[in-house]
């Protein structure tokens, strides 16, 4: 009842006026410079809804993400409540013998809000440990919107850029990175 009455309240605030993640984005094009506009219309091109379901769906990855749970070191910063960019990045990273991509993108909350996630790409499953796990299963999102898909060489190419885990599409270090590399800065 207690997650009805929430789903509820969740549907009728966001009828109101809050942005969706594309109007959001457009904004934020329209109102920048020359370069910057580049890098948010990229952002656009390269928007895409996706279903997220849980980790517990695979019996592979159920294993896996387990018992790295159980073995991790920094369960400080794994699965924890606003702790996206970090648990994103371990599950990527740190479980060599899948192919587990890093995914960062934005979900529609109230407004839309920057965040990270994981994609298993042979299952074709997504998953957000921070809802199977921080928020022990009750999603606190509605919409997952999809940017960059990263596999783990593609991350930490990224990581290298910014000289941290995730957090690229608000990073200012990566952000000058593309407007440099394709030519609009």
């Amino acid at each position: 009842m207690k997650n009805l009455i929430k789903r509820i309240l969740l549907e009728e605030t966001t009828k109101s006026n809050y942005p969706s993640v594309e109007e959001y984005l457009k904004m934020l094009a329209q109102s920048t410079n020359l370069g910057s506009r580049g890098y948010y219309q990229m952002l656009l091109d390269n928007l895409k809804e996706v279903n997220v379901g849980n980790y517990r769906d695979s019996k592979v990855l159920s294993k896996y993400i387990n018992e790295l749970r159980d073995k991790n070191p920094m369960v400080d910063r794994f699965c924890q409540k606003k702790g996206c960019f970090d648990t994103a990045v371990i599950a990527a990273t740190r479980t060599p013998d899948l192919n587990i991509h890093y995914i960062e993108g934005y979900v529609q909350y109230f407004i839309p809000i920057v965040h990270a996630w994981n994609y298993f790409p042979e299952e074709n499953l997504y998953f957000d440990l921070i809802n199977d796990i921080a928020w022990e299963g009750g999603s606190q999102f509605d919409k997952y919107y999809q940017i960059f898909n990263m596999n783990r060489q593609e991350l930490v190419k990224n990581m290298s850029i910014t000289g941290h885990q995730g957090g690229f599409i608000e990073d200012p270090l990566f952000f000058r990175h593309f407007i440099k590399k394709n030519g609009t800065y």
